[in-house]
């Protein structure tokens, strides 16, 4: 029963303090939208698992359609349904997951027939531009999500050999969230296009598999792990909770606002991937030039602003010669480090600097 009461209590810590939660699971991504639906699919399957609830089952499949309308890749997840129940060697069960299945896409392909048109063509456009473009651009190795998961547990915190644990009494019921994870990490290792936020939506399922071994962990009185990997966690929680995710674009616009003469923006290559106009009361025109085309276009009229981020107007000299800068806006730290990580996947995020035309002022 001690040991019961110190899962629960460790999963709750992890749910709830772990560094990553409030950064992401606060955001409107479709990512983090996705996330807990995806775990709920995972408990209702270990439910299944361990007490042959049909039901379970049922619930199970409903979650992972839920989880996969936000974030259709979570879908793959079924497959260790599929595992699961051929484990159990049960025809009704067999019933039961493939009417659920012909139910949640059914269901979820009305939806998406209401809300565009026909049936599942949201999931239709997105697998043929994924076909077309996943390979040409964001590229990474198929190892980097299983490095990225060892990097999130706080080495060396959980590089331990756990002598005492009962690995097949404490991961025996976790078998279906392990088989969620081991699916979920296959398939997207396998796509040349990878991303950090991708592994979002198996956050929480990775969370819970990490409940034996921090529990044993403090059963061991491994005061020395528990305290780094505390200490550590505590020191990002504290980072992530107060910094603004995205600070350039927002610092950029909340600038605009402030500033009623700008009525027109002009960005400089791939400087705004987004820009947050809900942040701005008042109409305002957006325009986009290239890099190439700066030096030969006019330089703008007192009432517009020449946006570029800086990695961007490094190489281009002209800038300075018809603009003056009155205003830059940086990332945040933690967007800072990513930045120095990894500069190519996280340029978007960078310094953006504003500039009006030499003689005007605000």
């Amino acid at each position: 029963a001690d040991r019961d009461h110190a899962r629960e209590f460790t999963c709750l810590v992890l749910i709830g303090f772990y560094f990553l939660c409030p950064l992401f699971f606060s955001r409107a991504m479709i990512e983090s939208l996705s996330a807990p639906f995806l775990t709920a699919s995972s408990f209702f399957a270990c439910h299944y698992y361990v007490h042959q609830r049909l039901r379970s089952l049922g619930f199970a499949v409903a979650f992972l359609a839920c989880a996969s309308v936000f974030r259709f890749q979570t879908g793959v997840c079924v497959v260790s349904l599929f595992f699961l129940v051929a484990l159990k060697r049960r025809f009704l069960d067999w019933a039961v997951l493939g009417i659920s299945c012909f139910l949640g896409f059914t269901i979820t392909g009305f939806l998406d027939q209401f809300l565009k048109g026909a049936f599942h063509q949201t999931l239709l456009d997105y697998v043929k531009y994924n076909w077309a473009y996943s390979s040409s651009y964001g590229v990474g190795p198929a190892y980097l999500f299983l490095m990225m998961l060892a990097l999130l547990s706080l080495p060396p915190t959980l590089f331990s050999r756990f002598k005492g644990l009962r690995w097949k009494e404490e991961y025996g019921p976790l078998l279906p969230a392990l088989s969620y994870l081991v699916v979920f990490l296959i398939a997207h290792s396998i796509v040349p296009h990878k991303e950090e936020r991708f592994l979002i939506p198996i956050l929480g399922v990775f969370l819970i598999l990490l409940v034996p071994l921090v529990v044993q962990l403090l059963h061991e009185r491994s005061w020395w792990r528990i305290g780094y990997g505390a200490a550590v966690n505590g020191v990002l929680l504290v980072l992530c909770v107060t910094a603004v995710p995205q600070n350039s674009v927002i610092g950029l616009a909340t600038f605009v606002e402030n500033n009623k003469t700008i009525v027109r923006l002009v960005a400089v290559d791939d400087t705004l991937v987004f820009f947050p106009a809900s942040l701005i009361e008042r109409k305002l025109k957006y325009d986009g030039i290239s890099g190439a085309q700066l030096g030969q276009s006019p330089a703008l009229s007192c009432d517009g602003a020449l946006v570029i981020r800086q990695s961007i107007r490094e190489h281009l000299p002209e800038v300075e010669k018809n603009y003056h800068k009155v205003a830059e806006f940086r990332p945040g730290l933690l967007e800072g480090i990513a930045i120095r990580i990894n500069p190519n996947k996280n340029a978007r995020r960078g310094t953006i600097e504003l500039y009006l035309k030499r003689g005007c002022g605000l």
